[in-house]
C-alpha cells in the first residue's frame, strides 16, 4: 500500500451558484441588466487576453472571466478593440461596461471603479544579451527605452523625472523587436508577456537585466457610476478557489518554456537516421535477451517505484506545518509526523499505538468525528483542542479521510489538524477591536460616512441624527439627499479628483435635512486608498450651524461698525468743513484788517480776535488728529531727519509765547545722542509741540526744559528719552493717569481758565505708541511736570550739527513778483470777498466764479496763471469743474495750474486731490504764508516764478 494514497485530505469546497453568492437585489439587477452588458477584450495583450490561432478569444483575464460567468450562470457579450486608449473612450461613453484586465492608476480612478486585483506580476528591463550585468532603473539614464502606450508602466516611468529618452510604441511585440534589432537600448514590459512573446516568436537574443518597482496588478473595471455591477463582479472573483487560481496561473504563466528544439524539422531527419542505424545494430542483442531484461526491468522499476512513493509521502507528511496522523480501524495511532509532536508535546514513538482520541481536551467529541469520518468517508474543519504535555490547549481544525487497500476494504483514517491558535487569539482580539471601534464609531460627536461612489455604505447614529433619520435608514442611499439642490450636488463632488491623489478635503456647505430644514455642516475626508477611489472614502460631518452664525452675526457687527465709523469720519469732515469756512472769514478779514495799519487799541481787538480763532482752529484740528489716530488712518514716515533739528523748530514756533510770559528755555541735549535718526519727523515735532506748549500754558514763571538723552543704543538702533520739564502749577498724583484721556484736564477750572481741548496729551500718547513708544508724566502740584516720552529710532552715522538759540521770525511776507491773472472760484459771498481782498493787497487781479460751471465759462473767455478752485459748489464742484479742464487740454496739450481751496481736512484729503489732478492744495483757514507759499510752489514747478507766467 503505498503512502502517497492515503496522504490525499478530501477538503472539498463544494462550487456555488450564482443564487449563492449573490444577493437578491443583485439578482434582480444581474437578470434584468445582463443582455446590455458589454466586456471589452484587447486583441494584443498576450498572455493575459488576445486573440488565438483559432479567432477566439483566450488567456489567462479571458479564463477568469469564463469562471465568473460560470459561477454566477450570466454570459457577456464581447466586443473586440486593439488599444486600452479605445476602451477608455467606449467606457466613459457607455457603450462598454467591464473592462476584464486593467491596472489602477490614479488617472483612471477617476472614471474607473476597479475589482480587487486578480494577478500580480513585476515589470522587468528587457535588454539583449550581448549587454552583461543587472540594470536597475537609475542606469537608464541617456538610454532609449521602449514602452507601450498607454500602459499604467509609461505612465509610472514617465512621471519619475529619469532622465532617458523615452520611445512610445503600440504594442508589446514592437518593444521587445526594437530591443532584439538594436533600435532601443532596452525594453519594460511585465515579465509574464515578455517571456509569453520571447517564447512564441523565438527571439533569443533577450534576457531579463532587472526589475522595476511597480508591479502589473491586473483588476476588472467596470464605469465609476456602475457601482452594483462592480459589487457583483467582486463577488464572481471572490468565488474563484485558489486552485482554480493555481490552474489558471500555471497554465499561461508557469507553463511558459523557452521554444523546443523538436520543432526543427533537420532535428527530426537526422535522429531517425540515428535511430534507423541503431535498430539495425542492437536487433538482435535486443531479441536474444529480451525476457531476460524485461523482467530485470520489471522488478528494478517497482522496487525503484516504491522507494520513491515512500520517500515522496514521506517528505510531504515531514514538510507539512500543519499536525498529520494516520489512524487505524481500531483508533490507534501508526503513524505521525514533527508538527504532531510539537502539537502534543509527545515523541513519534510515543504516540504510535497510542489512542488517538487521548490527545483531546474532548475525547468523546473527537471519537464521534473519526467515526463519522468512517461513516461518510471524510471530515472537514471540526473545530477541536488538543491537550499538550506542558497543560496548555492548541486549538485546531480537524480534518480526515478514509483509505483503504486494493479491494476497497477501509483501513483507517489519515487526519490533519489545521493549528488555528494564533488566528482564535487574533480573531478574538479582532472582534475586540471591532467592539472598541464600533463604539468608538457610535459614540462620536460628529457624523461619520463610510461612502462608495456617492452612495452610504455606512453611518453611524450620529450622522442619522444629524439628518434627522432612523438607525440605519441613509444606508444604500445616494448623498443626494443631503443636498439643497442640484448644483449644490454638483459642487459636493468636486472634491472626489483631489481625494483620489491622498488630500483631504475640507469645507463647509449648507445641507438639508429629513424635516426640510437647512444647516450648515463641515465636511472632512479623505479616499481609504490613494489612487483606489473603489474602495470608498470616509466623512466626517459637523454641524457649525451655530458658529456659521456666529460668524455672520461678527461679520454683520463689524460692517455696522464700519459702517459707523465711515459715518462718524464723513460727519467729522463736514463739520471741519462747516467750521472752518466761517473760520476762514474771521480769521482772513483779521489778517486784512492787520494789513491796513490799525491803531493800538485795534491791534489789542485783533490780537484777540486772532487768537479766539486759533484757539477755535487748534481743537478742530485735534479733534481730527484723534478721529485719524483711532480710524488707523495714521501712516507713519521713516525718513531720515535732525533730532536736534526737530528741537529746534519747536523751539522756534513757540519764540513769541515764552516771551510773552519772560519764561527761560533751556536745551539739554547729551553728546552720545546722535543727530541723524531714521523716524517720523513730523510726529516727533508733534508730540514735542504738544508737550511744550502745554508746558507754557500751565508755568506762569520760572524755566522750561526741553532734553533728550539715550536710555539704549547700539550700532543701529537707539532708545531715546524726550523730556519736557516746567515749573508750572503740577499735576495732583490722583488724576496723573487721567489726563490722557480724551477731553480730560487735571480738573474742571483748568479749561475755565488756561483753555484748550484736552488732547493734546491724548494724541501724543497714541502718536508715541504708534511709533513703538510710551508717555509717561511725573509731577508734583505746585512745584512742576516732567513729561517724559521713550520712542525707537533707528540710527544713521552723521557729523553732529550744533543748534542755534532760537531768532526771531521774520515777518510774514506777501507776493512780491510781478502780479498775477488769478481765477477764484468759491460760492461763499465772505470768502470771497476775503480772497479777492486778499489777493488783490498782494496785487494780482482777480476774477470771481460762484461755481464751477461759472469757472469754466471764464476759462473759455480769458487765459489766467493760476485757478483758486473751491471744492464744495452748487452747479458744479470743484473736482467736476477739474475734470473738464484737463479734458480740455488732452485736445489743446496746455496745462492750467489749478490750486485747490478746502475746507476738507482728514487724513488723506491732500492725497485724494492731488491724486485728482489738482497743482495744489490750500486748507482754510487760509493763512496768508500758507496761501503764498503753494502758490509759489505750484508756479515754480510748471517752470514759472514770481515775476509772471514762464
Amino acid at each position: 500500500m503505498s503512502l502517497l494514497s492515503i496522504f490525499i485530505v478530501a477538503v472539498a469546497y463544494g462550487s456555488t451558484g450564482g443564487n449563492e453568492i449573490l444577493s437578491a437585489g443583485e439578482r434582480a439587477w444581474l437578470t434584468q441588466n445582463q443582455p446590455r452588458l458589454v466586456l471589452a477584450v484587447e486583441t494584443g495583450y498576450a498572455p493575459f487576453v488576445f486573440i488565438d490561432s483559432k479567432d477566439q478569444p483566450a488567456g489567462l483575464a479571458h479564463d477568469y472571466v469564463r469562471l465568473i460567468e460560470s459561477k454566477l450562470g450570466v454570459h457577456f457579450s464581447q466586443t473586440r478593440f486593439s488599444s486600452l486608449d479605445e476602451i477608455f473612450k467606449k467606457v466613459r461613453s457607455g457603450e462598454v461596461h467591464i473592462v476584464n484586465a486593467v491596472t489602477s492608476t490614479p488617472a483612471r480612478a477617476t472614471f474607473l471603479s476597479m475589482t480587487t486585483p486578480f494577478i500580480s506580476v513585476p515589470n522587468v528591463i528587457i535588454v539583449r544579451k550581448e549587454h552583461s550585468g543587472q540594470i536597475s532603473e537609475s542606469d537608464l539614464t541617456g538610454l532609449k527605452i521602449s514602452l507601450v502606450k498607454s500602459y499604467a508602466i509609461t505612465e509610472y516611468m514617465t512621471s519619475r523625472g529619469l532622465h532617458f529618452i523615452p520611445d512610445i510604441v503600440p504594442d508589446d511585440l514592437s518593444s521587445l523587436l526594437n530591443v532584439s534589432f538594436g533600435r532601443t537600448d532596452a525594453a519594460i514590459i511585465d515579465l509574464a508577456t515578455a517571456s509569453y512573446l520571447i517564447s512564441e516568436k523565438g527571439i533569443a537574443n533577450l534576457r531579463v537585466a532587472g526589475e522595476v518597482a511597480y508591479d502589473v496588478r491586473l483588476s476588472m473595471a467596470t464605469h465609476l457610476d456602475d457601482t452594483m455591477l462592480n459589487g457583483i463582479l467582486q463577488k464572481g472573483l471572490d468565488a474563484i478557489t485558489e486552485p482554480e487560481r493555481l490552474e489558471i496561473k500555471e497554465r499561461w504563466i508557469n507553463a511558459v518554456k523557452p521554444q523546443s528544439v523538436f520543432k526543427d524539422r533537420q532535428f527530426w531527419i537526422v535522429l531517425l537516421g540515428v535511430i534507423a542505424v541503431a535498430s539495425v545494430i542492437f536487433a538482435v542483442i535486443l531479441a536474444w535477451n529480451r525476457t531476460l531484461r524485461q523482467q530485470i526491468a520489471l522488478r528494478k522499476s517497482a522496487e525503484e517505484s516504491f522507494k520513491a512513493a515512500f520517500q515522496y509521502s514521506r517528505s510531504l507528511i515531514e514538510a507539512s506545518l500543519d499536525p498529520l496522523v494516520v489512524i487505524s480501524a481500531e483508533g490507534k495511532i501508526t503513524d505521525a509526523n514533527t508538527a504532531t509532536e510539537k502539537a502534543t508535546g509527545v515523541s513519534r514513538d510515543a504516540l504510535i499505538g497510542s489512542e488517538f482520541v487521548s490527545y483531546f481536551t474532548d475525547p468523546e467529541k473527537a471519537g464521534e468525528v473519526y467515526r463519522e469520518a468512517f461513516s461518510r468517508g471524510s471530515v472537514t474543519d471540526y473545530a477541536l483542542s488538543i491537550h499538550h504535555a506542558s497543560g496548555r490547549s492548541v486549538d485546531v481544525l480537524y480534518n480526515a479521510s478514509v483509505y483503504s487497500d486494493a479491494k476497497g476494504k477501509v483501513l483507517g483514517v489519515f487526519a490533519a489538524a489545521r493549528d488555528i491558535t494564533e488566528r482564535t487569539l487574533s480573531e478574538a482580539a479582532m472582534r475586540q477591536s471591532n467592539a472598541e471601534q464600533t463604539a468608538i464609531f457610535e459614540s462620536a460627536t460628529s457624523g461619520i460616512a463610510f461612502i462608495k461612489n456617492r452612495v452610504i455604505v455606512k453611518g453611524n447614529r450620529t450622522l442619522d441624527h444629524l439628518f434627522g433619520y432612523e438607525p440605519g435608514e441613509q444606508a444604500g442611499l445616494s448623498t443626494r439627499h443631503w443636498y439643497v439642490d442640484d448644483e449644490a450636488y454638483e459642487v459636493g463632488g468636486t472634491p472626489y479628483a483631489a481625494l483620489a491623489h491622498g488630500e483631504i478635503h475640507q469645507r463647509e456647505q449648507q445641507l438639508v435635512r429629513k424635516d426640510g430644514t437647512k444647516f450648515w455642516c463641515h465636511f472632512s475626508g479623505s479616499a481609504i486608498e490613494v489612487g483606489n477611489l473603489s474602495r470608498g472614502t470616509v466623512w466626517m460631518l459637523t454641524d457649525v450651524t451655530h458658529e456659521h452664525d456666529t460668524a455672520e452675526a461678527l461679520r454683520q457687527a463689524k460692517d455696522a461698525a464700519e459702517a459707523a465709523n465711515r459715518a462718524k469720519s464723513q460727519f467729522l469732515a463736514n463739520m471741519s468743513h462747516e467750521i472752518r469756512t466761517p473760520l476762514n472769514g474771521v480769521i482772513g478779514n483779521a489778517q486784512l484788517l492787520e494789513m491796513t495799519e490799525p491803531t493800538g487799541e485795534q491791534k489789542e481787538y485783533l490780537s484777540a480776535i486772532m487768537l479766539s480763532g486759533s484757539n477755535l482752529l487748534s481743537l478742530i484740528n485735534d479733534i481730527l488728529d484723534l478721529s485719524k489716530i483711532e480710524a488707523e488712518k495714521v501712516i507713519l514716515e521713516n525718513v531720515d531727519f535732525s533730532l536736534r533739528g526737530c528741537f529746534k523748530d519747536v523751539m522756534r514756533s513757540q519764540r513769541s509765547r515764552i516771551a510773552n510770559k519772560s519764561l527761560t528755555l533751556k536745551l539739554q541735549v547729551r553728546h552720545e545722542v546722535p543727530d541723524v535718526l531714521v523716524g517720523d519727523e513730523l510726529r516727533v515735532k508733534q508730540i514735542l509741540l504738544n508737550l511744550l506748549g502745554n508746558a507754557i500754558k500751565f508755568t506762569k514763571e520760572g524755566s522750561i526744559t526741553l532734553s533728550a538723552a539715550i536710555k539704549e543704543c547700539d550700532s543701529s538702533k537707539a532708545l531715546i528719552k524726550l523730556a519736557v520739564t516746567d515749573t508750572g502749577i503740577g499735576i495732583p498724583q490722583a488724576v496723573a493717569d487721567d489726563i490722557f484721556k480724551p477731553f480730560v484736564q487735571a480738573d474742571s477750572s483748568t479749561t475755565r481758565q488756561y483753555g484748550g481741548s484736552g488732547l493734546g496729551l491724548t494724541i501724543s500718547r497714541k502718536l508715541a505708541e504708534l511709533m513703538g513708544g510710551s508717555i509717561a508724566v511725573e509731577s508734583t502740584e505746585g512745584v512742576g511736570s516732567t513729561f517724559s516720552v521713550l520712542l525707537p529710532f533707528q540710527v544713521v552715522h552723521q557729523v553732529v550739527q550744533e543748534i542755534s538759540a532760537p531768532t526771531a521770525e521774520a515777518p510774514t511776507a506777501l507776493w512780491t513778483g510781478a502780479p498775477l491773472r488769478i481765477l477764484l472760484a468759491e460760492d461763499n459771498q465772505i470768502n470771497w470777498q476775503l480772497g479777492k481782498a486778499l489777493l488783490k493787497k498782494m496785487g494780482h487781479a482777480v476774477t470771481l466764479a460762484e461755481n464751477g460751471r461759472e469757472a469754466l465759462a471764464a476759462l473759455e473767455r480769458e487765459t489766467f496763471d493760476l485757478v483758486l478752485m473751491d471744492i464744495q459748489m452748487p452747479v458744479m464742484d470743484g473736482e467736476q469743474a477739474l475734470a473738464v479742464i484737463r479734458e480740455r487740454e488732452m485736445r489743446t496739450g496746455a496745462h492750467q495750474q489749478v490750486l485747490a481751496l478746502t475746507a476738507y481736512a482728514l487724513k488723506g484729503e491732500e492725497e485724494k486731490f492731488l491724486a485728482a489732478g489738482f497743482d495744489g492744495y490750500v486748507s482754510k483757514p487760509l493763512e496768508v504764508k500758507n496761501l503764498v507759499a503753494e502758490m509759489k510752489r505750484v508756479l515754480d514747478s510748471n517752470g514759472a516764478d514770481e515775476n509772471g507766467s514762464a
